[in-house]
């Protein structure tokens, strides 16, 4: 009987234990309930969902500045101007006084060509010129006083001819009044007399001729003569000079064609225009030639600023100016693209021809407007959000309204402040799931897109 009564006593122990048990599991649930509606209802009056801030978390302030607009495009640099050395003179390079890379100034010999063949030519040119200049003389005087004495020395016989001709028509005419001379004798002796007189008269007149000098016309002609062969002793000299070539500019030496010994034809020689011995860059200055996408050239004007960085001084940044814009356009791999010439200061000449680099062009400068950091944004549902940090570190979702990004800073038209804190790492996206939801939006987590590092 009071084993019984134990066991009674123990069962009647454990349902109190059961009952309370369930009893305390239901005020639970009960609770838990209630705490659930609660929340729900104070999200839906107050519109907003607050986390504790983490330490994964990173926040930065908004702030009114300037945004600059900008955009980006593929660039190689070159020399600001390139000229190709080209003799004025044709020959055998017998020296050369420059190599690849070496800087000259303009004036500087760059090479030298042989002058045999040319120093030939302007002795030849320089007899031309004699030979000329001493017909020229002979021209103006009209004779020389070889041809006077010949001219002289023709009357003179003449003279003697005729009067030892008289001499003999007298003594025939003495005879033949005499009887002792005939009527032919008479005839030839008078023959000889005018025969004689015509060769006198002939003489003194070719004398006349040689005495009156050259006409206008052998003068100008005898002039000419002089003056083309005085053109022909300049060029022989200029050819001369031309053997040694020398920097039309200051510069680098880009590239190099010819070696000595080779033979080049000079410009004046060749419809070509000339062999090519050497380029040389002007590297104070460098012109980028950038590749912009046709949908970004109309906000590409020239005065513009660029800034960019090559790979070999990774730590620093080179600015530039938009110097032209090309009008036409050229198509790869079926993208359109416009070039923009941009220039470049390179005062110390460490940018060098054929760098690549990406340059970004300030299209743009928006003054004393509201920035937030770009990544803080987070967009879902075509709708803008950034998470906002009080004084208590809690986190609020919060919509925004925003205008105009460099994709490093974006403009924000409504919904912040300046000087609020909003998170740019470790964005809560289930926060803004909830927000999303009791705003009316059903998107789930796939939906979301957030900018993060």
């Amino acid at each position: 009987m009071v084993t019984n009564g134990k066991n009674e006593k123990n069962e009647k122990r454990a349902r109190r234990r059961k009952r309370a048990l369930l009893n305390w599991i239901f005020l639970a649930v009960l609770l838990a309930v209630v705490a659930a509606i609660s929340v729900k209802s104070y999200v839906n009056v107050q519109k907003q969902t607050k986390w504790k801030l983490q330490e994964y978390q990173a926040v930065e302030s908004t702030y009114t500045g300037d945004l600059e607009l900008s955009i980006l495009a593929s660039a190689t640099l070159q020399p600001y101007e390139v000229v190709q050395v080209r003799p004025e003179a044709s020959g055998r390079i017998e020296e050369f006084y420059i190599g690849v890379g070496d800087w000259v100034t303009e004036g500087d010999p760059i090479a030298l060509l042989d002058q045999e063949d040319l120093l030939n030519g302007l002795d030849s040119a320089r007899a031309g010129l004699s030979n000329a200049q001493a017909q020229l003389d002979l021209t103006r005087l009209g004779y020389t006083p070889r041809e006077l004495q010949s001219y002289t020395s023709a009357i003179e016989s003449a003279q003697l001819a005729l009067d030892q001709a008289t001499e003999d028509l007298t003594r025939v005419q003495r005879l033949h009044d005499a009887g002792f001379a005939s009527d032919e004798e008479l005839d030839n002796a008078t023959y000889a007399v005018e025969k004689t007189q015509q060769v006198l008269d002939q003489a003194r007149k070719a004398l006349d001729v040689l005495l009156q000098g050259s006409t206008d016309e052998e003068i100008r002609m005898a002039q000419a003569n002089v003056e083309s062969s005085r053109i022909a002793v300049r060029e022989a000299q200029r050819a001369l000079g031309n053997a040694t070539i020398f920097s039309p500019m200051t510069g680098i030496i880009l590239e190099r064609f010819v070696t000595e010994g080779s033979v080049v034809v000079s410009t004046l020689a060749s419809f070509a225009g000339g062999d090519a011995m050497c380029s040389i860059g002007d590297v104070s200055k460098m012109k980028a030639f950038a590749s912009v996408d046709e949908s970004d050239i109309g906000s590409v004007k020239v005065g513009q600023k660029c800034t960019f960085d090559v790979d070999a001084y990774p730590d620093e940044t080179f600015e530039g100016t938009v110097l032209k814009i090309h009008p036409q356009a050229s198509a790869q791999s079926g993208a359109t693209s416009f070039t923009a010439e941009i220039e470049v200061p390179n005062p110390d000449h460490r940018l060098m021809s054929g760098m690549t680099c990406e340059v970004e062009i300030i299209t743009d400068t928006i003054k004393n407007i509201l920035l937030v950091p770009d990544r803080a944004i987070a967009q879902k549902d075509e709708r803008t959000f950034v998470f906002v940090v009080d004084v208590n570190d809690k986190i609020e979702a919060r919509e925004i309204t925003i205008g105009k990004t460099n994709y490093e800073f974006t403009e924000v038209l409504s919904g912040l402040k300046d000087g609020e804190k909003v998170i740019v790492r470790g964005v809560p996206s289930d926060l803004l799931n909830e927000i999303v939801k009791t705003k009316g939006g059903e998107s789930d987590e796939s939906g979301v897109q957030v900018k993060v590092e």
